[in-house]
C-alpha cells in the first residue's frame, strides 16, 4: 500500500488537478523545492519516491516491507534501471507499471532516476508529465555533506561528522559504500542524469531559477521557471495566484532543507579545493551553465 501526504495549502487555493506528475532531480539539488511548489499548486505527493534508497533491502529503510514485496526482473527479462547510485539495481517492467499506475491524478511523485530511453517512454507511456530540476554541482557537495551530517539516521552521518572539509568533499567526489547503502562519485550521478537535459518531452528547469528571493535567487526568473513549468504540465493559474504560490515555496522547515541558498560554495569551497572540483567536474558544471 502507498501513501499520499496532502497539501492544506492546495486545497486552499481550490485548485482541481488533472494530471500526475513526475519530479526527477539529482539528490540536493531541488527536488524539495519543486515538489513544494506543485503541492501549493493542490498536487498531492504519492510516497515512497523513486529512489534506489527504496529498491534497497535494509533494515534502516523504513519501507523494507514494501521492497521484499517489489519483484526482480525475472531470469533473461531487461529490467529497469532505477537505482542512481548501483548501476544494474533494476526493478521487472510489471512492478513498475503496477507502481506508475496506482498514482492518480492530481499527484506527483519524486525520483532520482538514471536516465534511459526506454524508462523515459515507460513513465511517458503511463501518462505522467516528467519535470527534471538541477543546481550548480558545487552547491550540491555543499548540500549533500551538511545534510549528512545534521541527520543521524542517514548512513554516512558518522562518516561526515568527523570529517574534515578536504576529506569530506574527497568523499562526495569519489563515492563512498556501507552495507546496502551506496553513494556514488557525484560525476557518475550528474553523468547518469544528464540524458534528461536532453529529451524534448521533459521540462528541465534548475534551482537557482526557481528558488526565488529568499534563496537567493530572482523574482522574475523565478515566475518565468514556475510559468514553464504550469505550461508543460498544462496547468492553467492567473499570474496573480501563481504570485502568491511562488511566495511560499521556499520552506527552511523541511527535513531535507539545509541553507537553500543560491552560490553557498563560494563562502566554503576554498581555492585548492574548488581546483579538486573543476578537475573532477569542470566539463559538467561548464555544460550546465554554470562556469
Amino acid at each position: 500500500m502507498f501513501c499520499f501526504r496532502i497539501s492544506e495549502l492546495g486545497e486552499e487555493h481550490g485548485i482541481e488537478t488533472k494530471m500526475k506528475v513526475l519530479v526527477n532531480s539529482l539528490p540536493k539539488s531541488g527536488t524539495h523545492l519543486l515538489g513544494t511548489f506543485l503541492e501549493r499548486l493542490g498536487f498531492i505527493e504519492s510516497v515512497p519516491g523513486l529512489t534506489g534508497a527504496q529498491v534497497r533491502e535494509t533494515n534502516r529503510n523504513p519501507f523494507r516491507n514494501w521492497q521484499k514485496r517489489q519483484r526482480r526482473p525475472k531470469q533473461n527479462e531487461i529490467g529497469f534501471w532505477i537505482d542512481l547510485d548501483i548501476k544494474g539495481n533494476a526493478v521487472s517492467k510489471e512492478w513498475l507499471h503496477g507502481r506508475l499506475s496506482s498514482i492518480p491524478d492530481g499527484c506527483f511523485i519524486s525520483s532520482h532516476l538514471p536516465y534511459s530511453t526506454e524508462l523515459a517512454d515507460f513513465i511517458h507511456l503511463h501518462d505522467f508529465k516528467i519535470l527534471n530540476i538541477h543546481r550548480d554541482p558545487r552547491d550540491v557537495i555543499i548540500s549533500f555533506i551538511n545534510y549528512e551530517k545534521s541527520n543521524k539516521e542517514l548512513p554516512f552521518h558518522e562518516d561526515f561528522k568527523r570529517m574534515s572539509m578536504d576529506a569530506a568533499l574527497e568523499q562526495v567526489l569519489r563515492g563512498a559504500k556501507r552495507g546496502n547503502f551506496a553513494s556514488a562519485p557525484l560525476r557518475d550521478r550528474i553523468e547518469r542524469m544528464m540524458g534528461w537535459l536532453g529529451d524534448q518531452r521533459v521540462y528541465s528547469t534548475t534551482f537557482e531559477s526557481l528558488v526565488g528571493p529568499k534563496g537567493g535567487g530572482c523574482k522574475s526568473r523565478q515566475r518565468d521557471a514556475a510559468m514553464g513549468i504550469c505550461r508543460h504540465i498544462g496547468f492553467s493559474v492567473i499570474h496573480s495566484r501563481l504570485d502568491e504560490v511562488v511566495e511560499t515555496i521556499f520552506d527552511p522547515r523541511s527535513q531535507t532543507f539545509s541553507k537553500g541558498m543560491v552560490g553557498q560554495w563560494k563562502e566554503i569551497i576554498g581555492p585548492a579545493q574548488l581546483d579538486k572540483v573543476m578537475a573532477n567536474m569542470g566539463d559538467f558544471i561548464s555544460t550546465l551553465g554554470y562556469d
